[in-house]
């Protein structure tokens, strides 16, 4: 007898490789065509930056294995979370924090810093992998990222 895959774990693995597949096509698309900027509405643009830290470039100056340990070691901190249960959220929500987590770490694996390359104004450079992980953090937040609980029917005495 074989046994299936949750639909919770399903969709979070499909979250985080959509988020993996995403990220690396749309970095690597920055890097080899925004050569210059280029400006969009509203003050934003798309424009190459590199991230050596770790959110907002906190820790910049850390050696890179530092910075990767850390990162690692909150990836791994949120698999021991969900596997154990303490974190009631989605598939998906659990999907675009792990694969927007990992994403970021990957990049920093191979080029010793981070690909960023949306500009707002007055708002760090970023990338698809953060804002995987912001929305997931938002949704935990709002507490839209929750599975509902199973409903219980009441059974009437005759």
């Amino acid at each position: 007898m074989t046994s299936r895959p949750a639909p919770r774990l399903l969709l979070a693995i499909g979250a985080a490789l959509a988020v993996l597949a995403v990220d690396a096509l749309t970095k690597q698309l920055a890097e080899h065509h925004l050569t210059t900027p280029l400006d969009l509405p509203l003050g934003a643009q798309l424009a190459i930056g590199h991230n050596s830290g770790i959110a907002f470039g906190a820790l910049a100056d850390a050696p890179a294995g530092v910075v990767i340990a850390i990162a690692a070691s909150a990836i791994a901190a949120l698999a021991a979370v969900v596997l154990r249960g303490w974190l009631d959220a989605s598939g998906v929500v659990i999907g675009l924090l792990a694969g927007g987590a990992l994403a970021n770490l990957l990049d920093r694996a191979a080029d010793g810093h981070v690909t960023d390359f949306i500009a707002l104004p007055h708002w760090p450079t970023f990338n698809v992998a953060d804002i995987a992980i912001t929305l997931a953090v938002l949704a935990l937040i709002a507490g839209l990222g929750g599975r509902r609980a199973p409903r219980t029917s009441r059974a009437t005495a005759a």
